[in-house]
């Protein structure tokens, strides 16, 4: 009976353990993800009056945007997975929902349509930068809940 109930623990105590590192990793994923898109963004916006680096920098952000759509669903059902439907809500359409309008000034600002201020854009780009630490001190606090629960035990 003891070995059994023990045999129990140490399986529930396993699986607990790779939930959480499987959380993790897709903490790592995302937020890598998202700073990534977040700093690229800055970089385009910072060099938009050097033609010479402008080209280079949207490159560089179009890239990282390109990676984030081809992987968007799949980021998404990790996080519902892994931390549940309003944290991937909260990315789909809150962060996520930023980062495209955002992403339509900046591509506005380099074909020169409108005059958009550039002062504007840097001040949105600081909202998204917040909003994607946020969303990391979320994903961050629901793995520390999750590390607390298996030492509970």
């Amino acid at each position: 009976m003891f070995q059994r109930r023990h045999a129990r623990y140490q399986w529930l105590r396993d699986r607990s353990e790779k939930e959480m590192e499987v959380c993790q990793a897709v903490f790592e994923e995302v937020s890598r993800l998202l700073d990534r898109r977040l700093y690229r963004a800055r970089q385009l916006l910072h060099f938009m009056k050097d033609l010479s680096s402008k080209q280079e920098k949207l490159v560089a952000y179009r890239e990282v945007v390109s990676q984030w759509n081809e992987s968007i669903n799949r980021i998404l059902a990790l996080l519902t997975i892994s931390f549940g439907r309003e944290v991937r809500d909260t990315l789909d359409e809150d962060v996520g929902a930023e980062f495209v309008s955002v992403g339509r000034l900046l591509e506005q600002a380099v074909k020169g349509e409108e005059n958009l201020d550039n002062d504007e854009i840097a001040r949105r780009l600081d909202v998204v930068g917040n909003k994607v630490y946020r969303f990391n001190i979320t994903m961050l606090e629901h793995i520390q809940t999750k590390r607390n629960q298996l030492y509970k035990f």
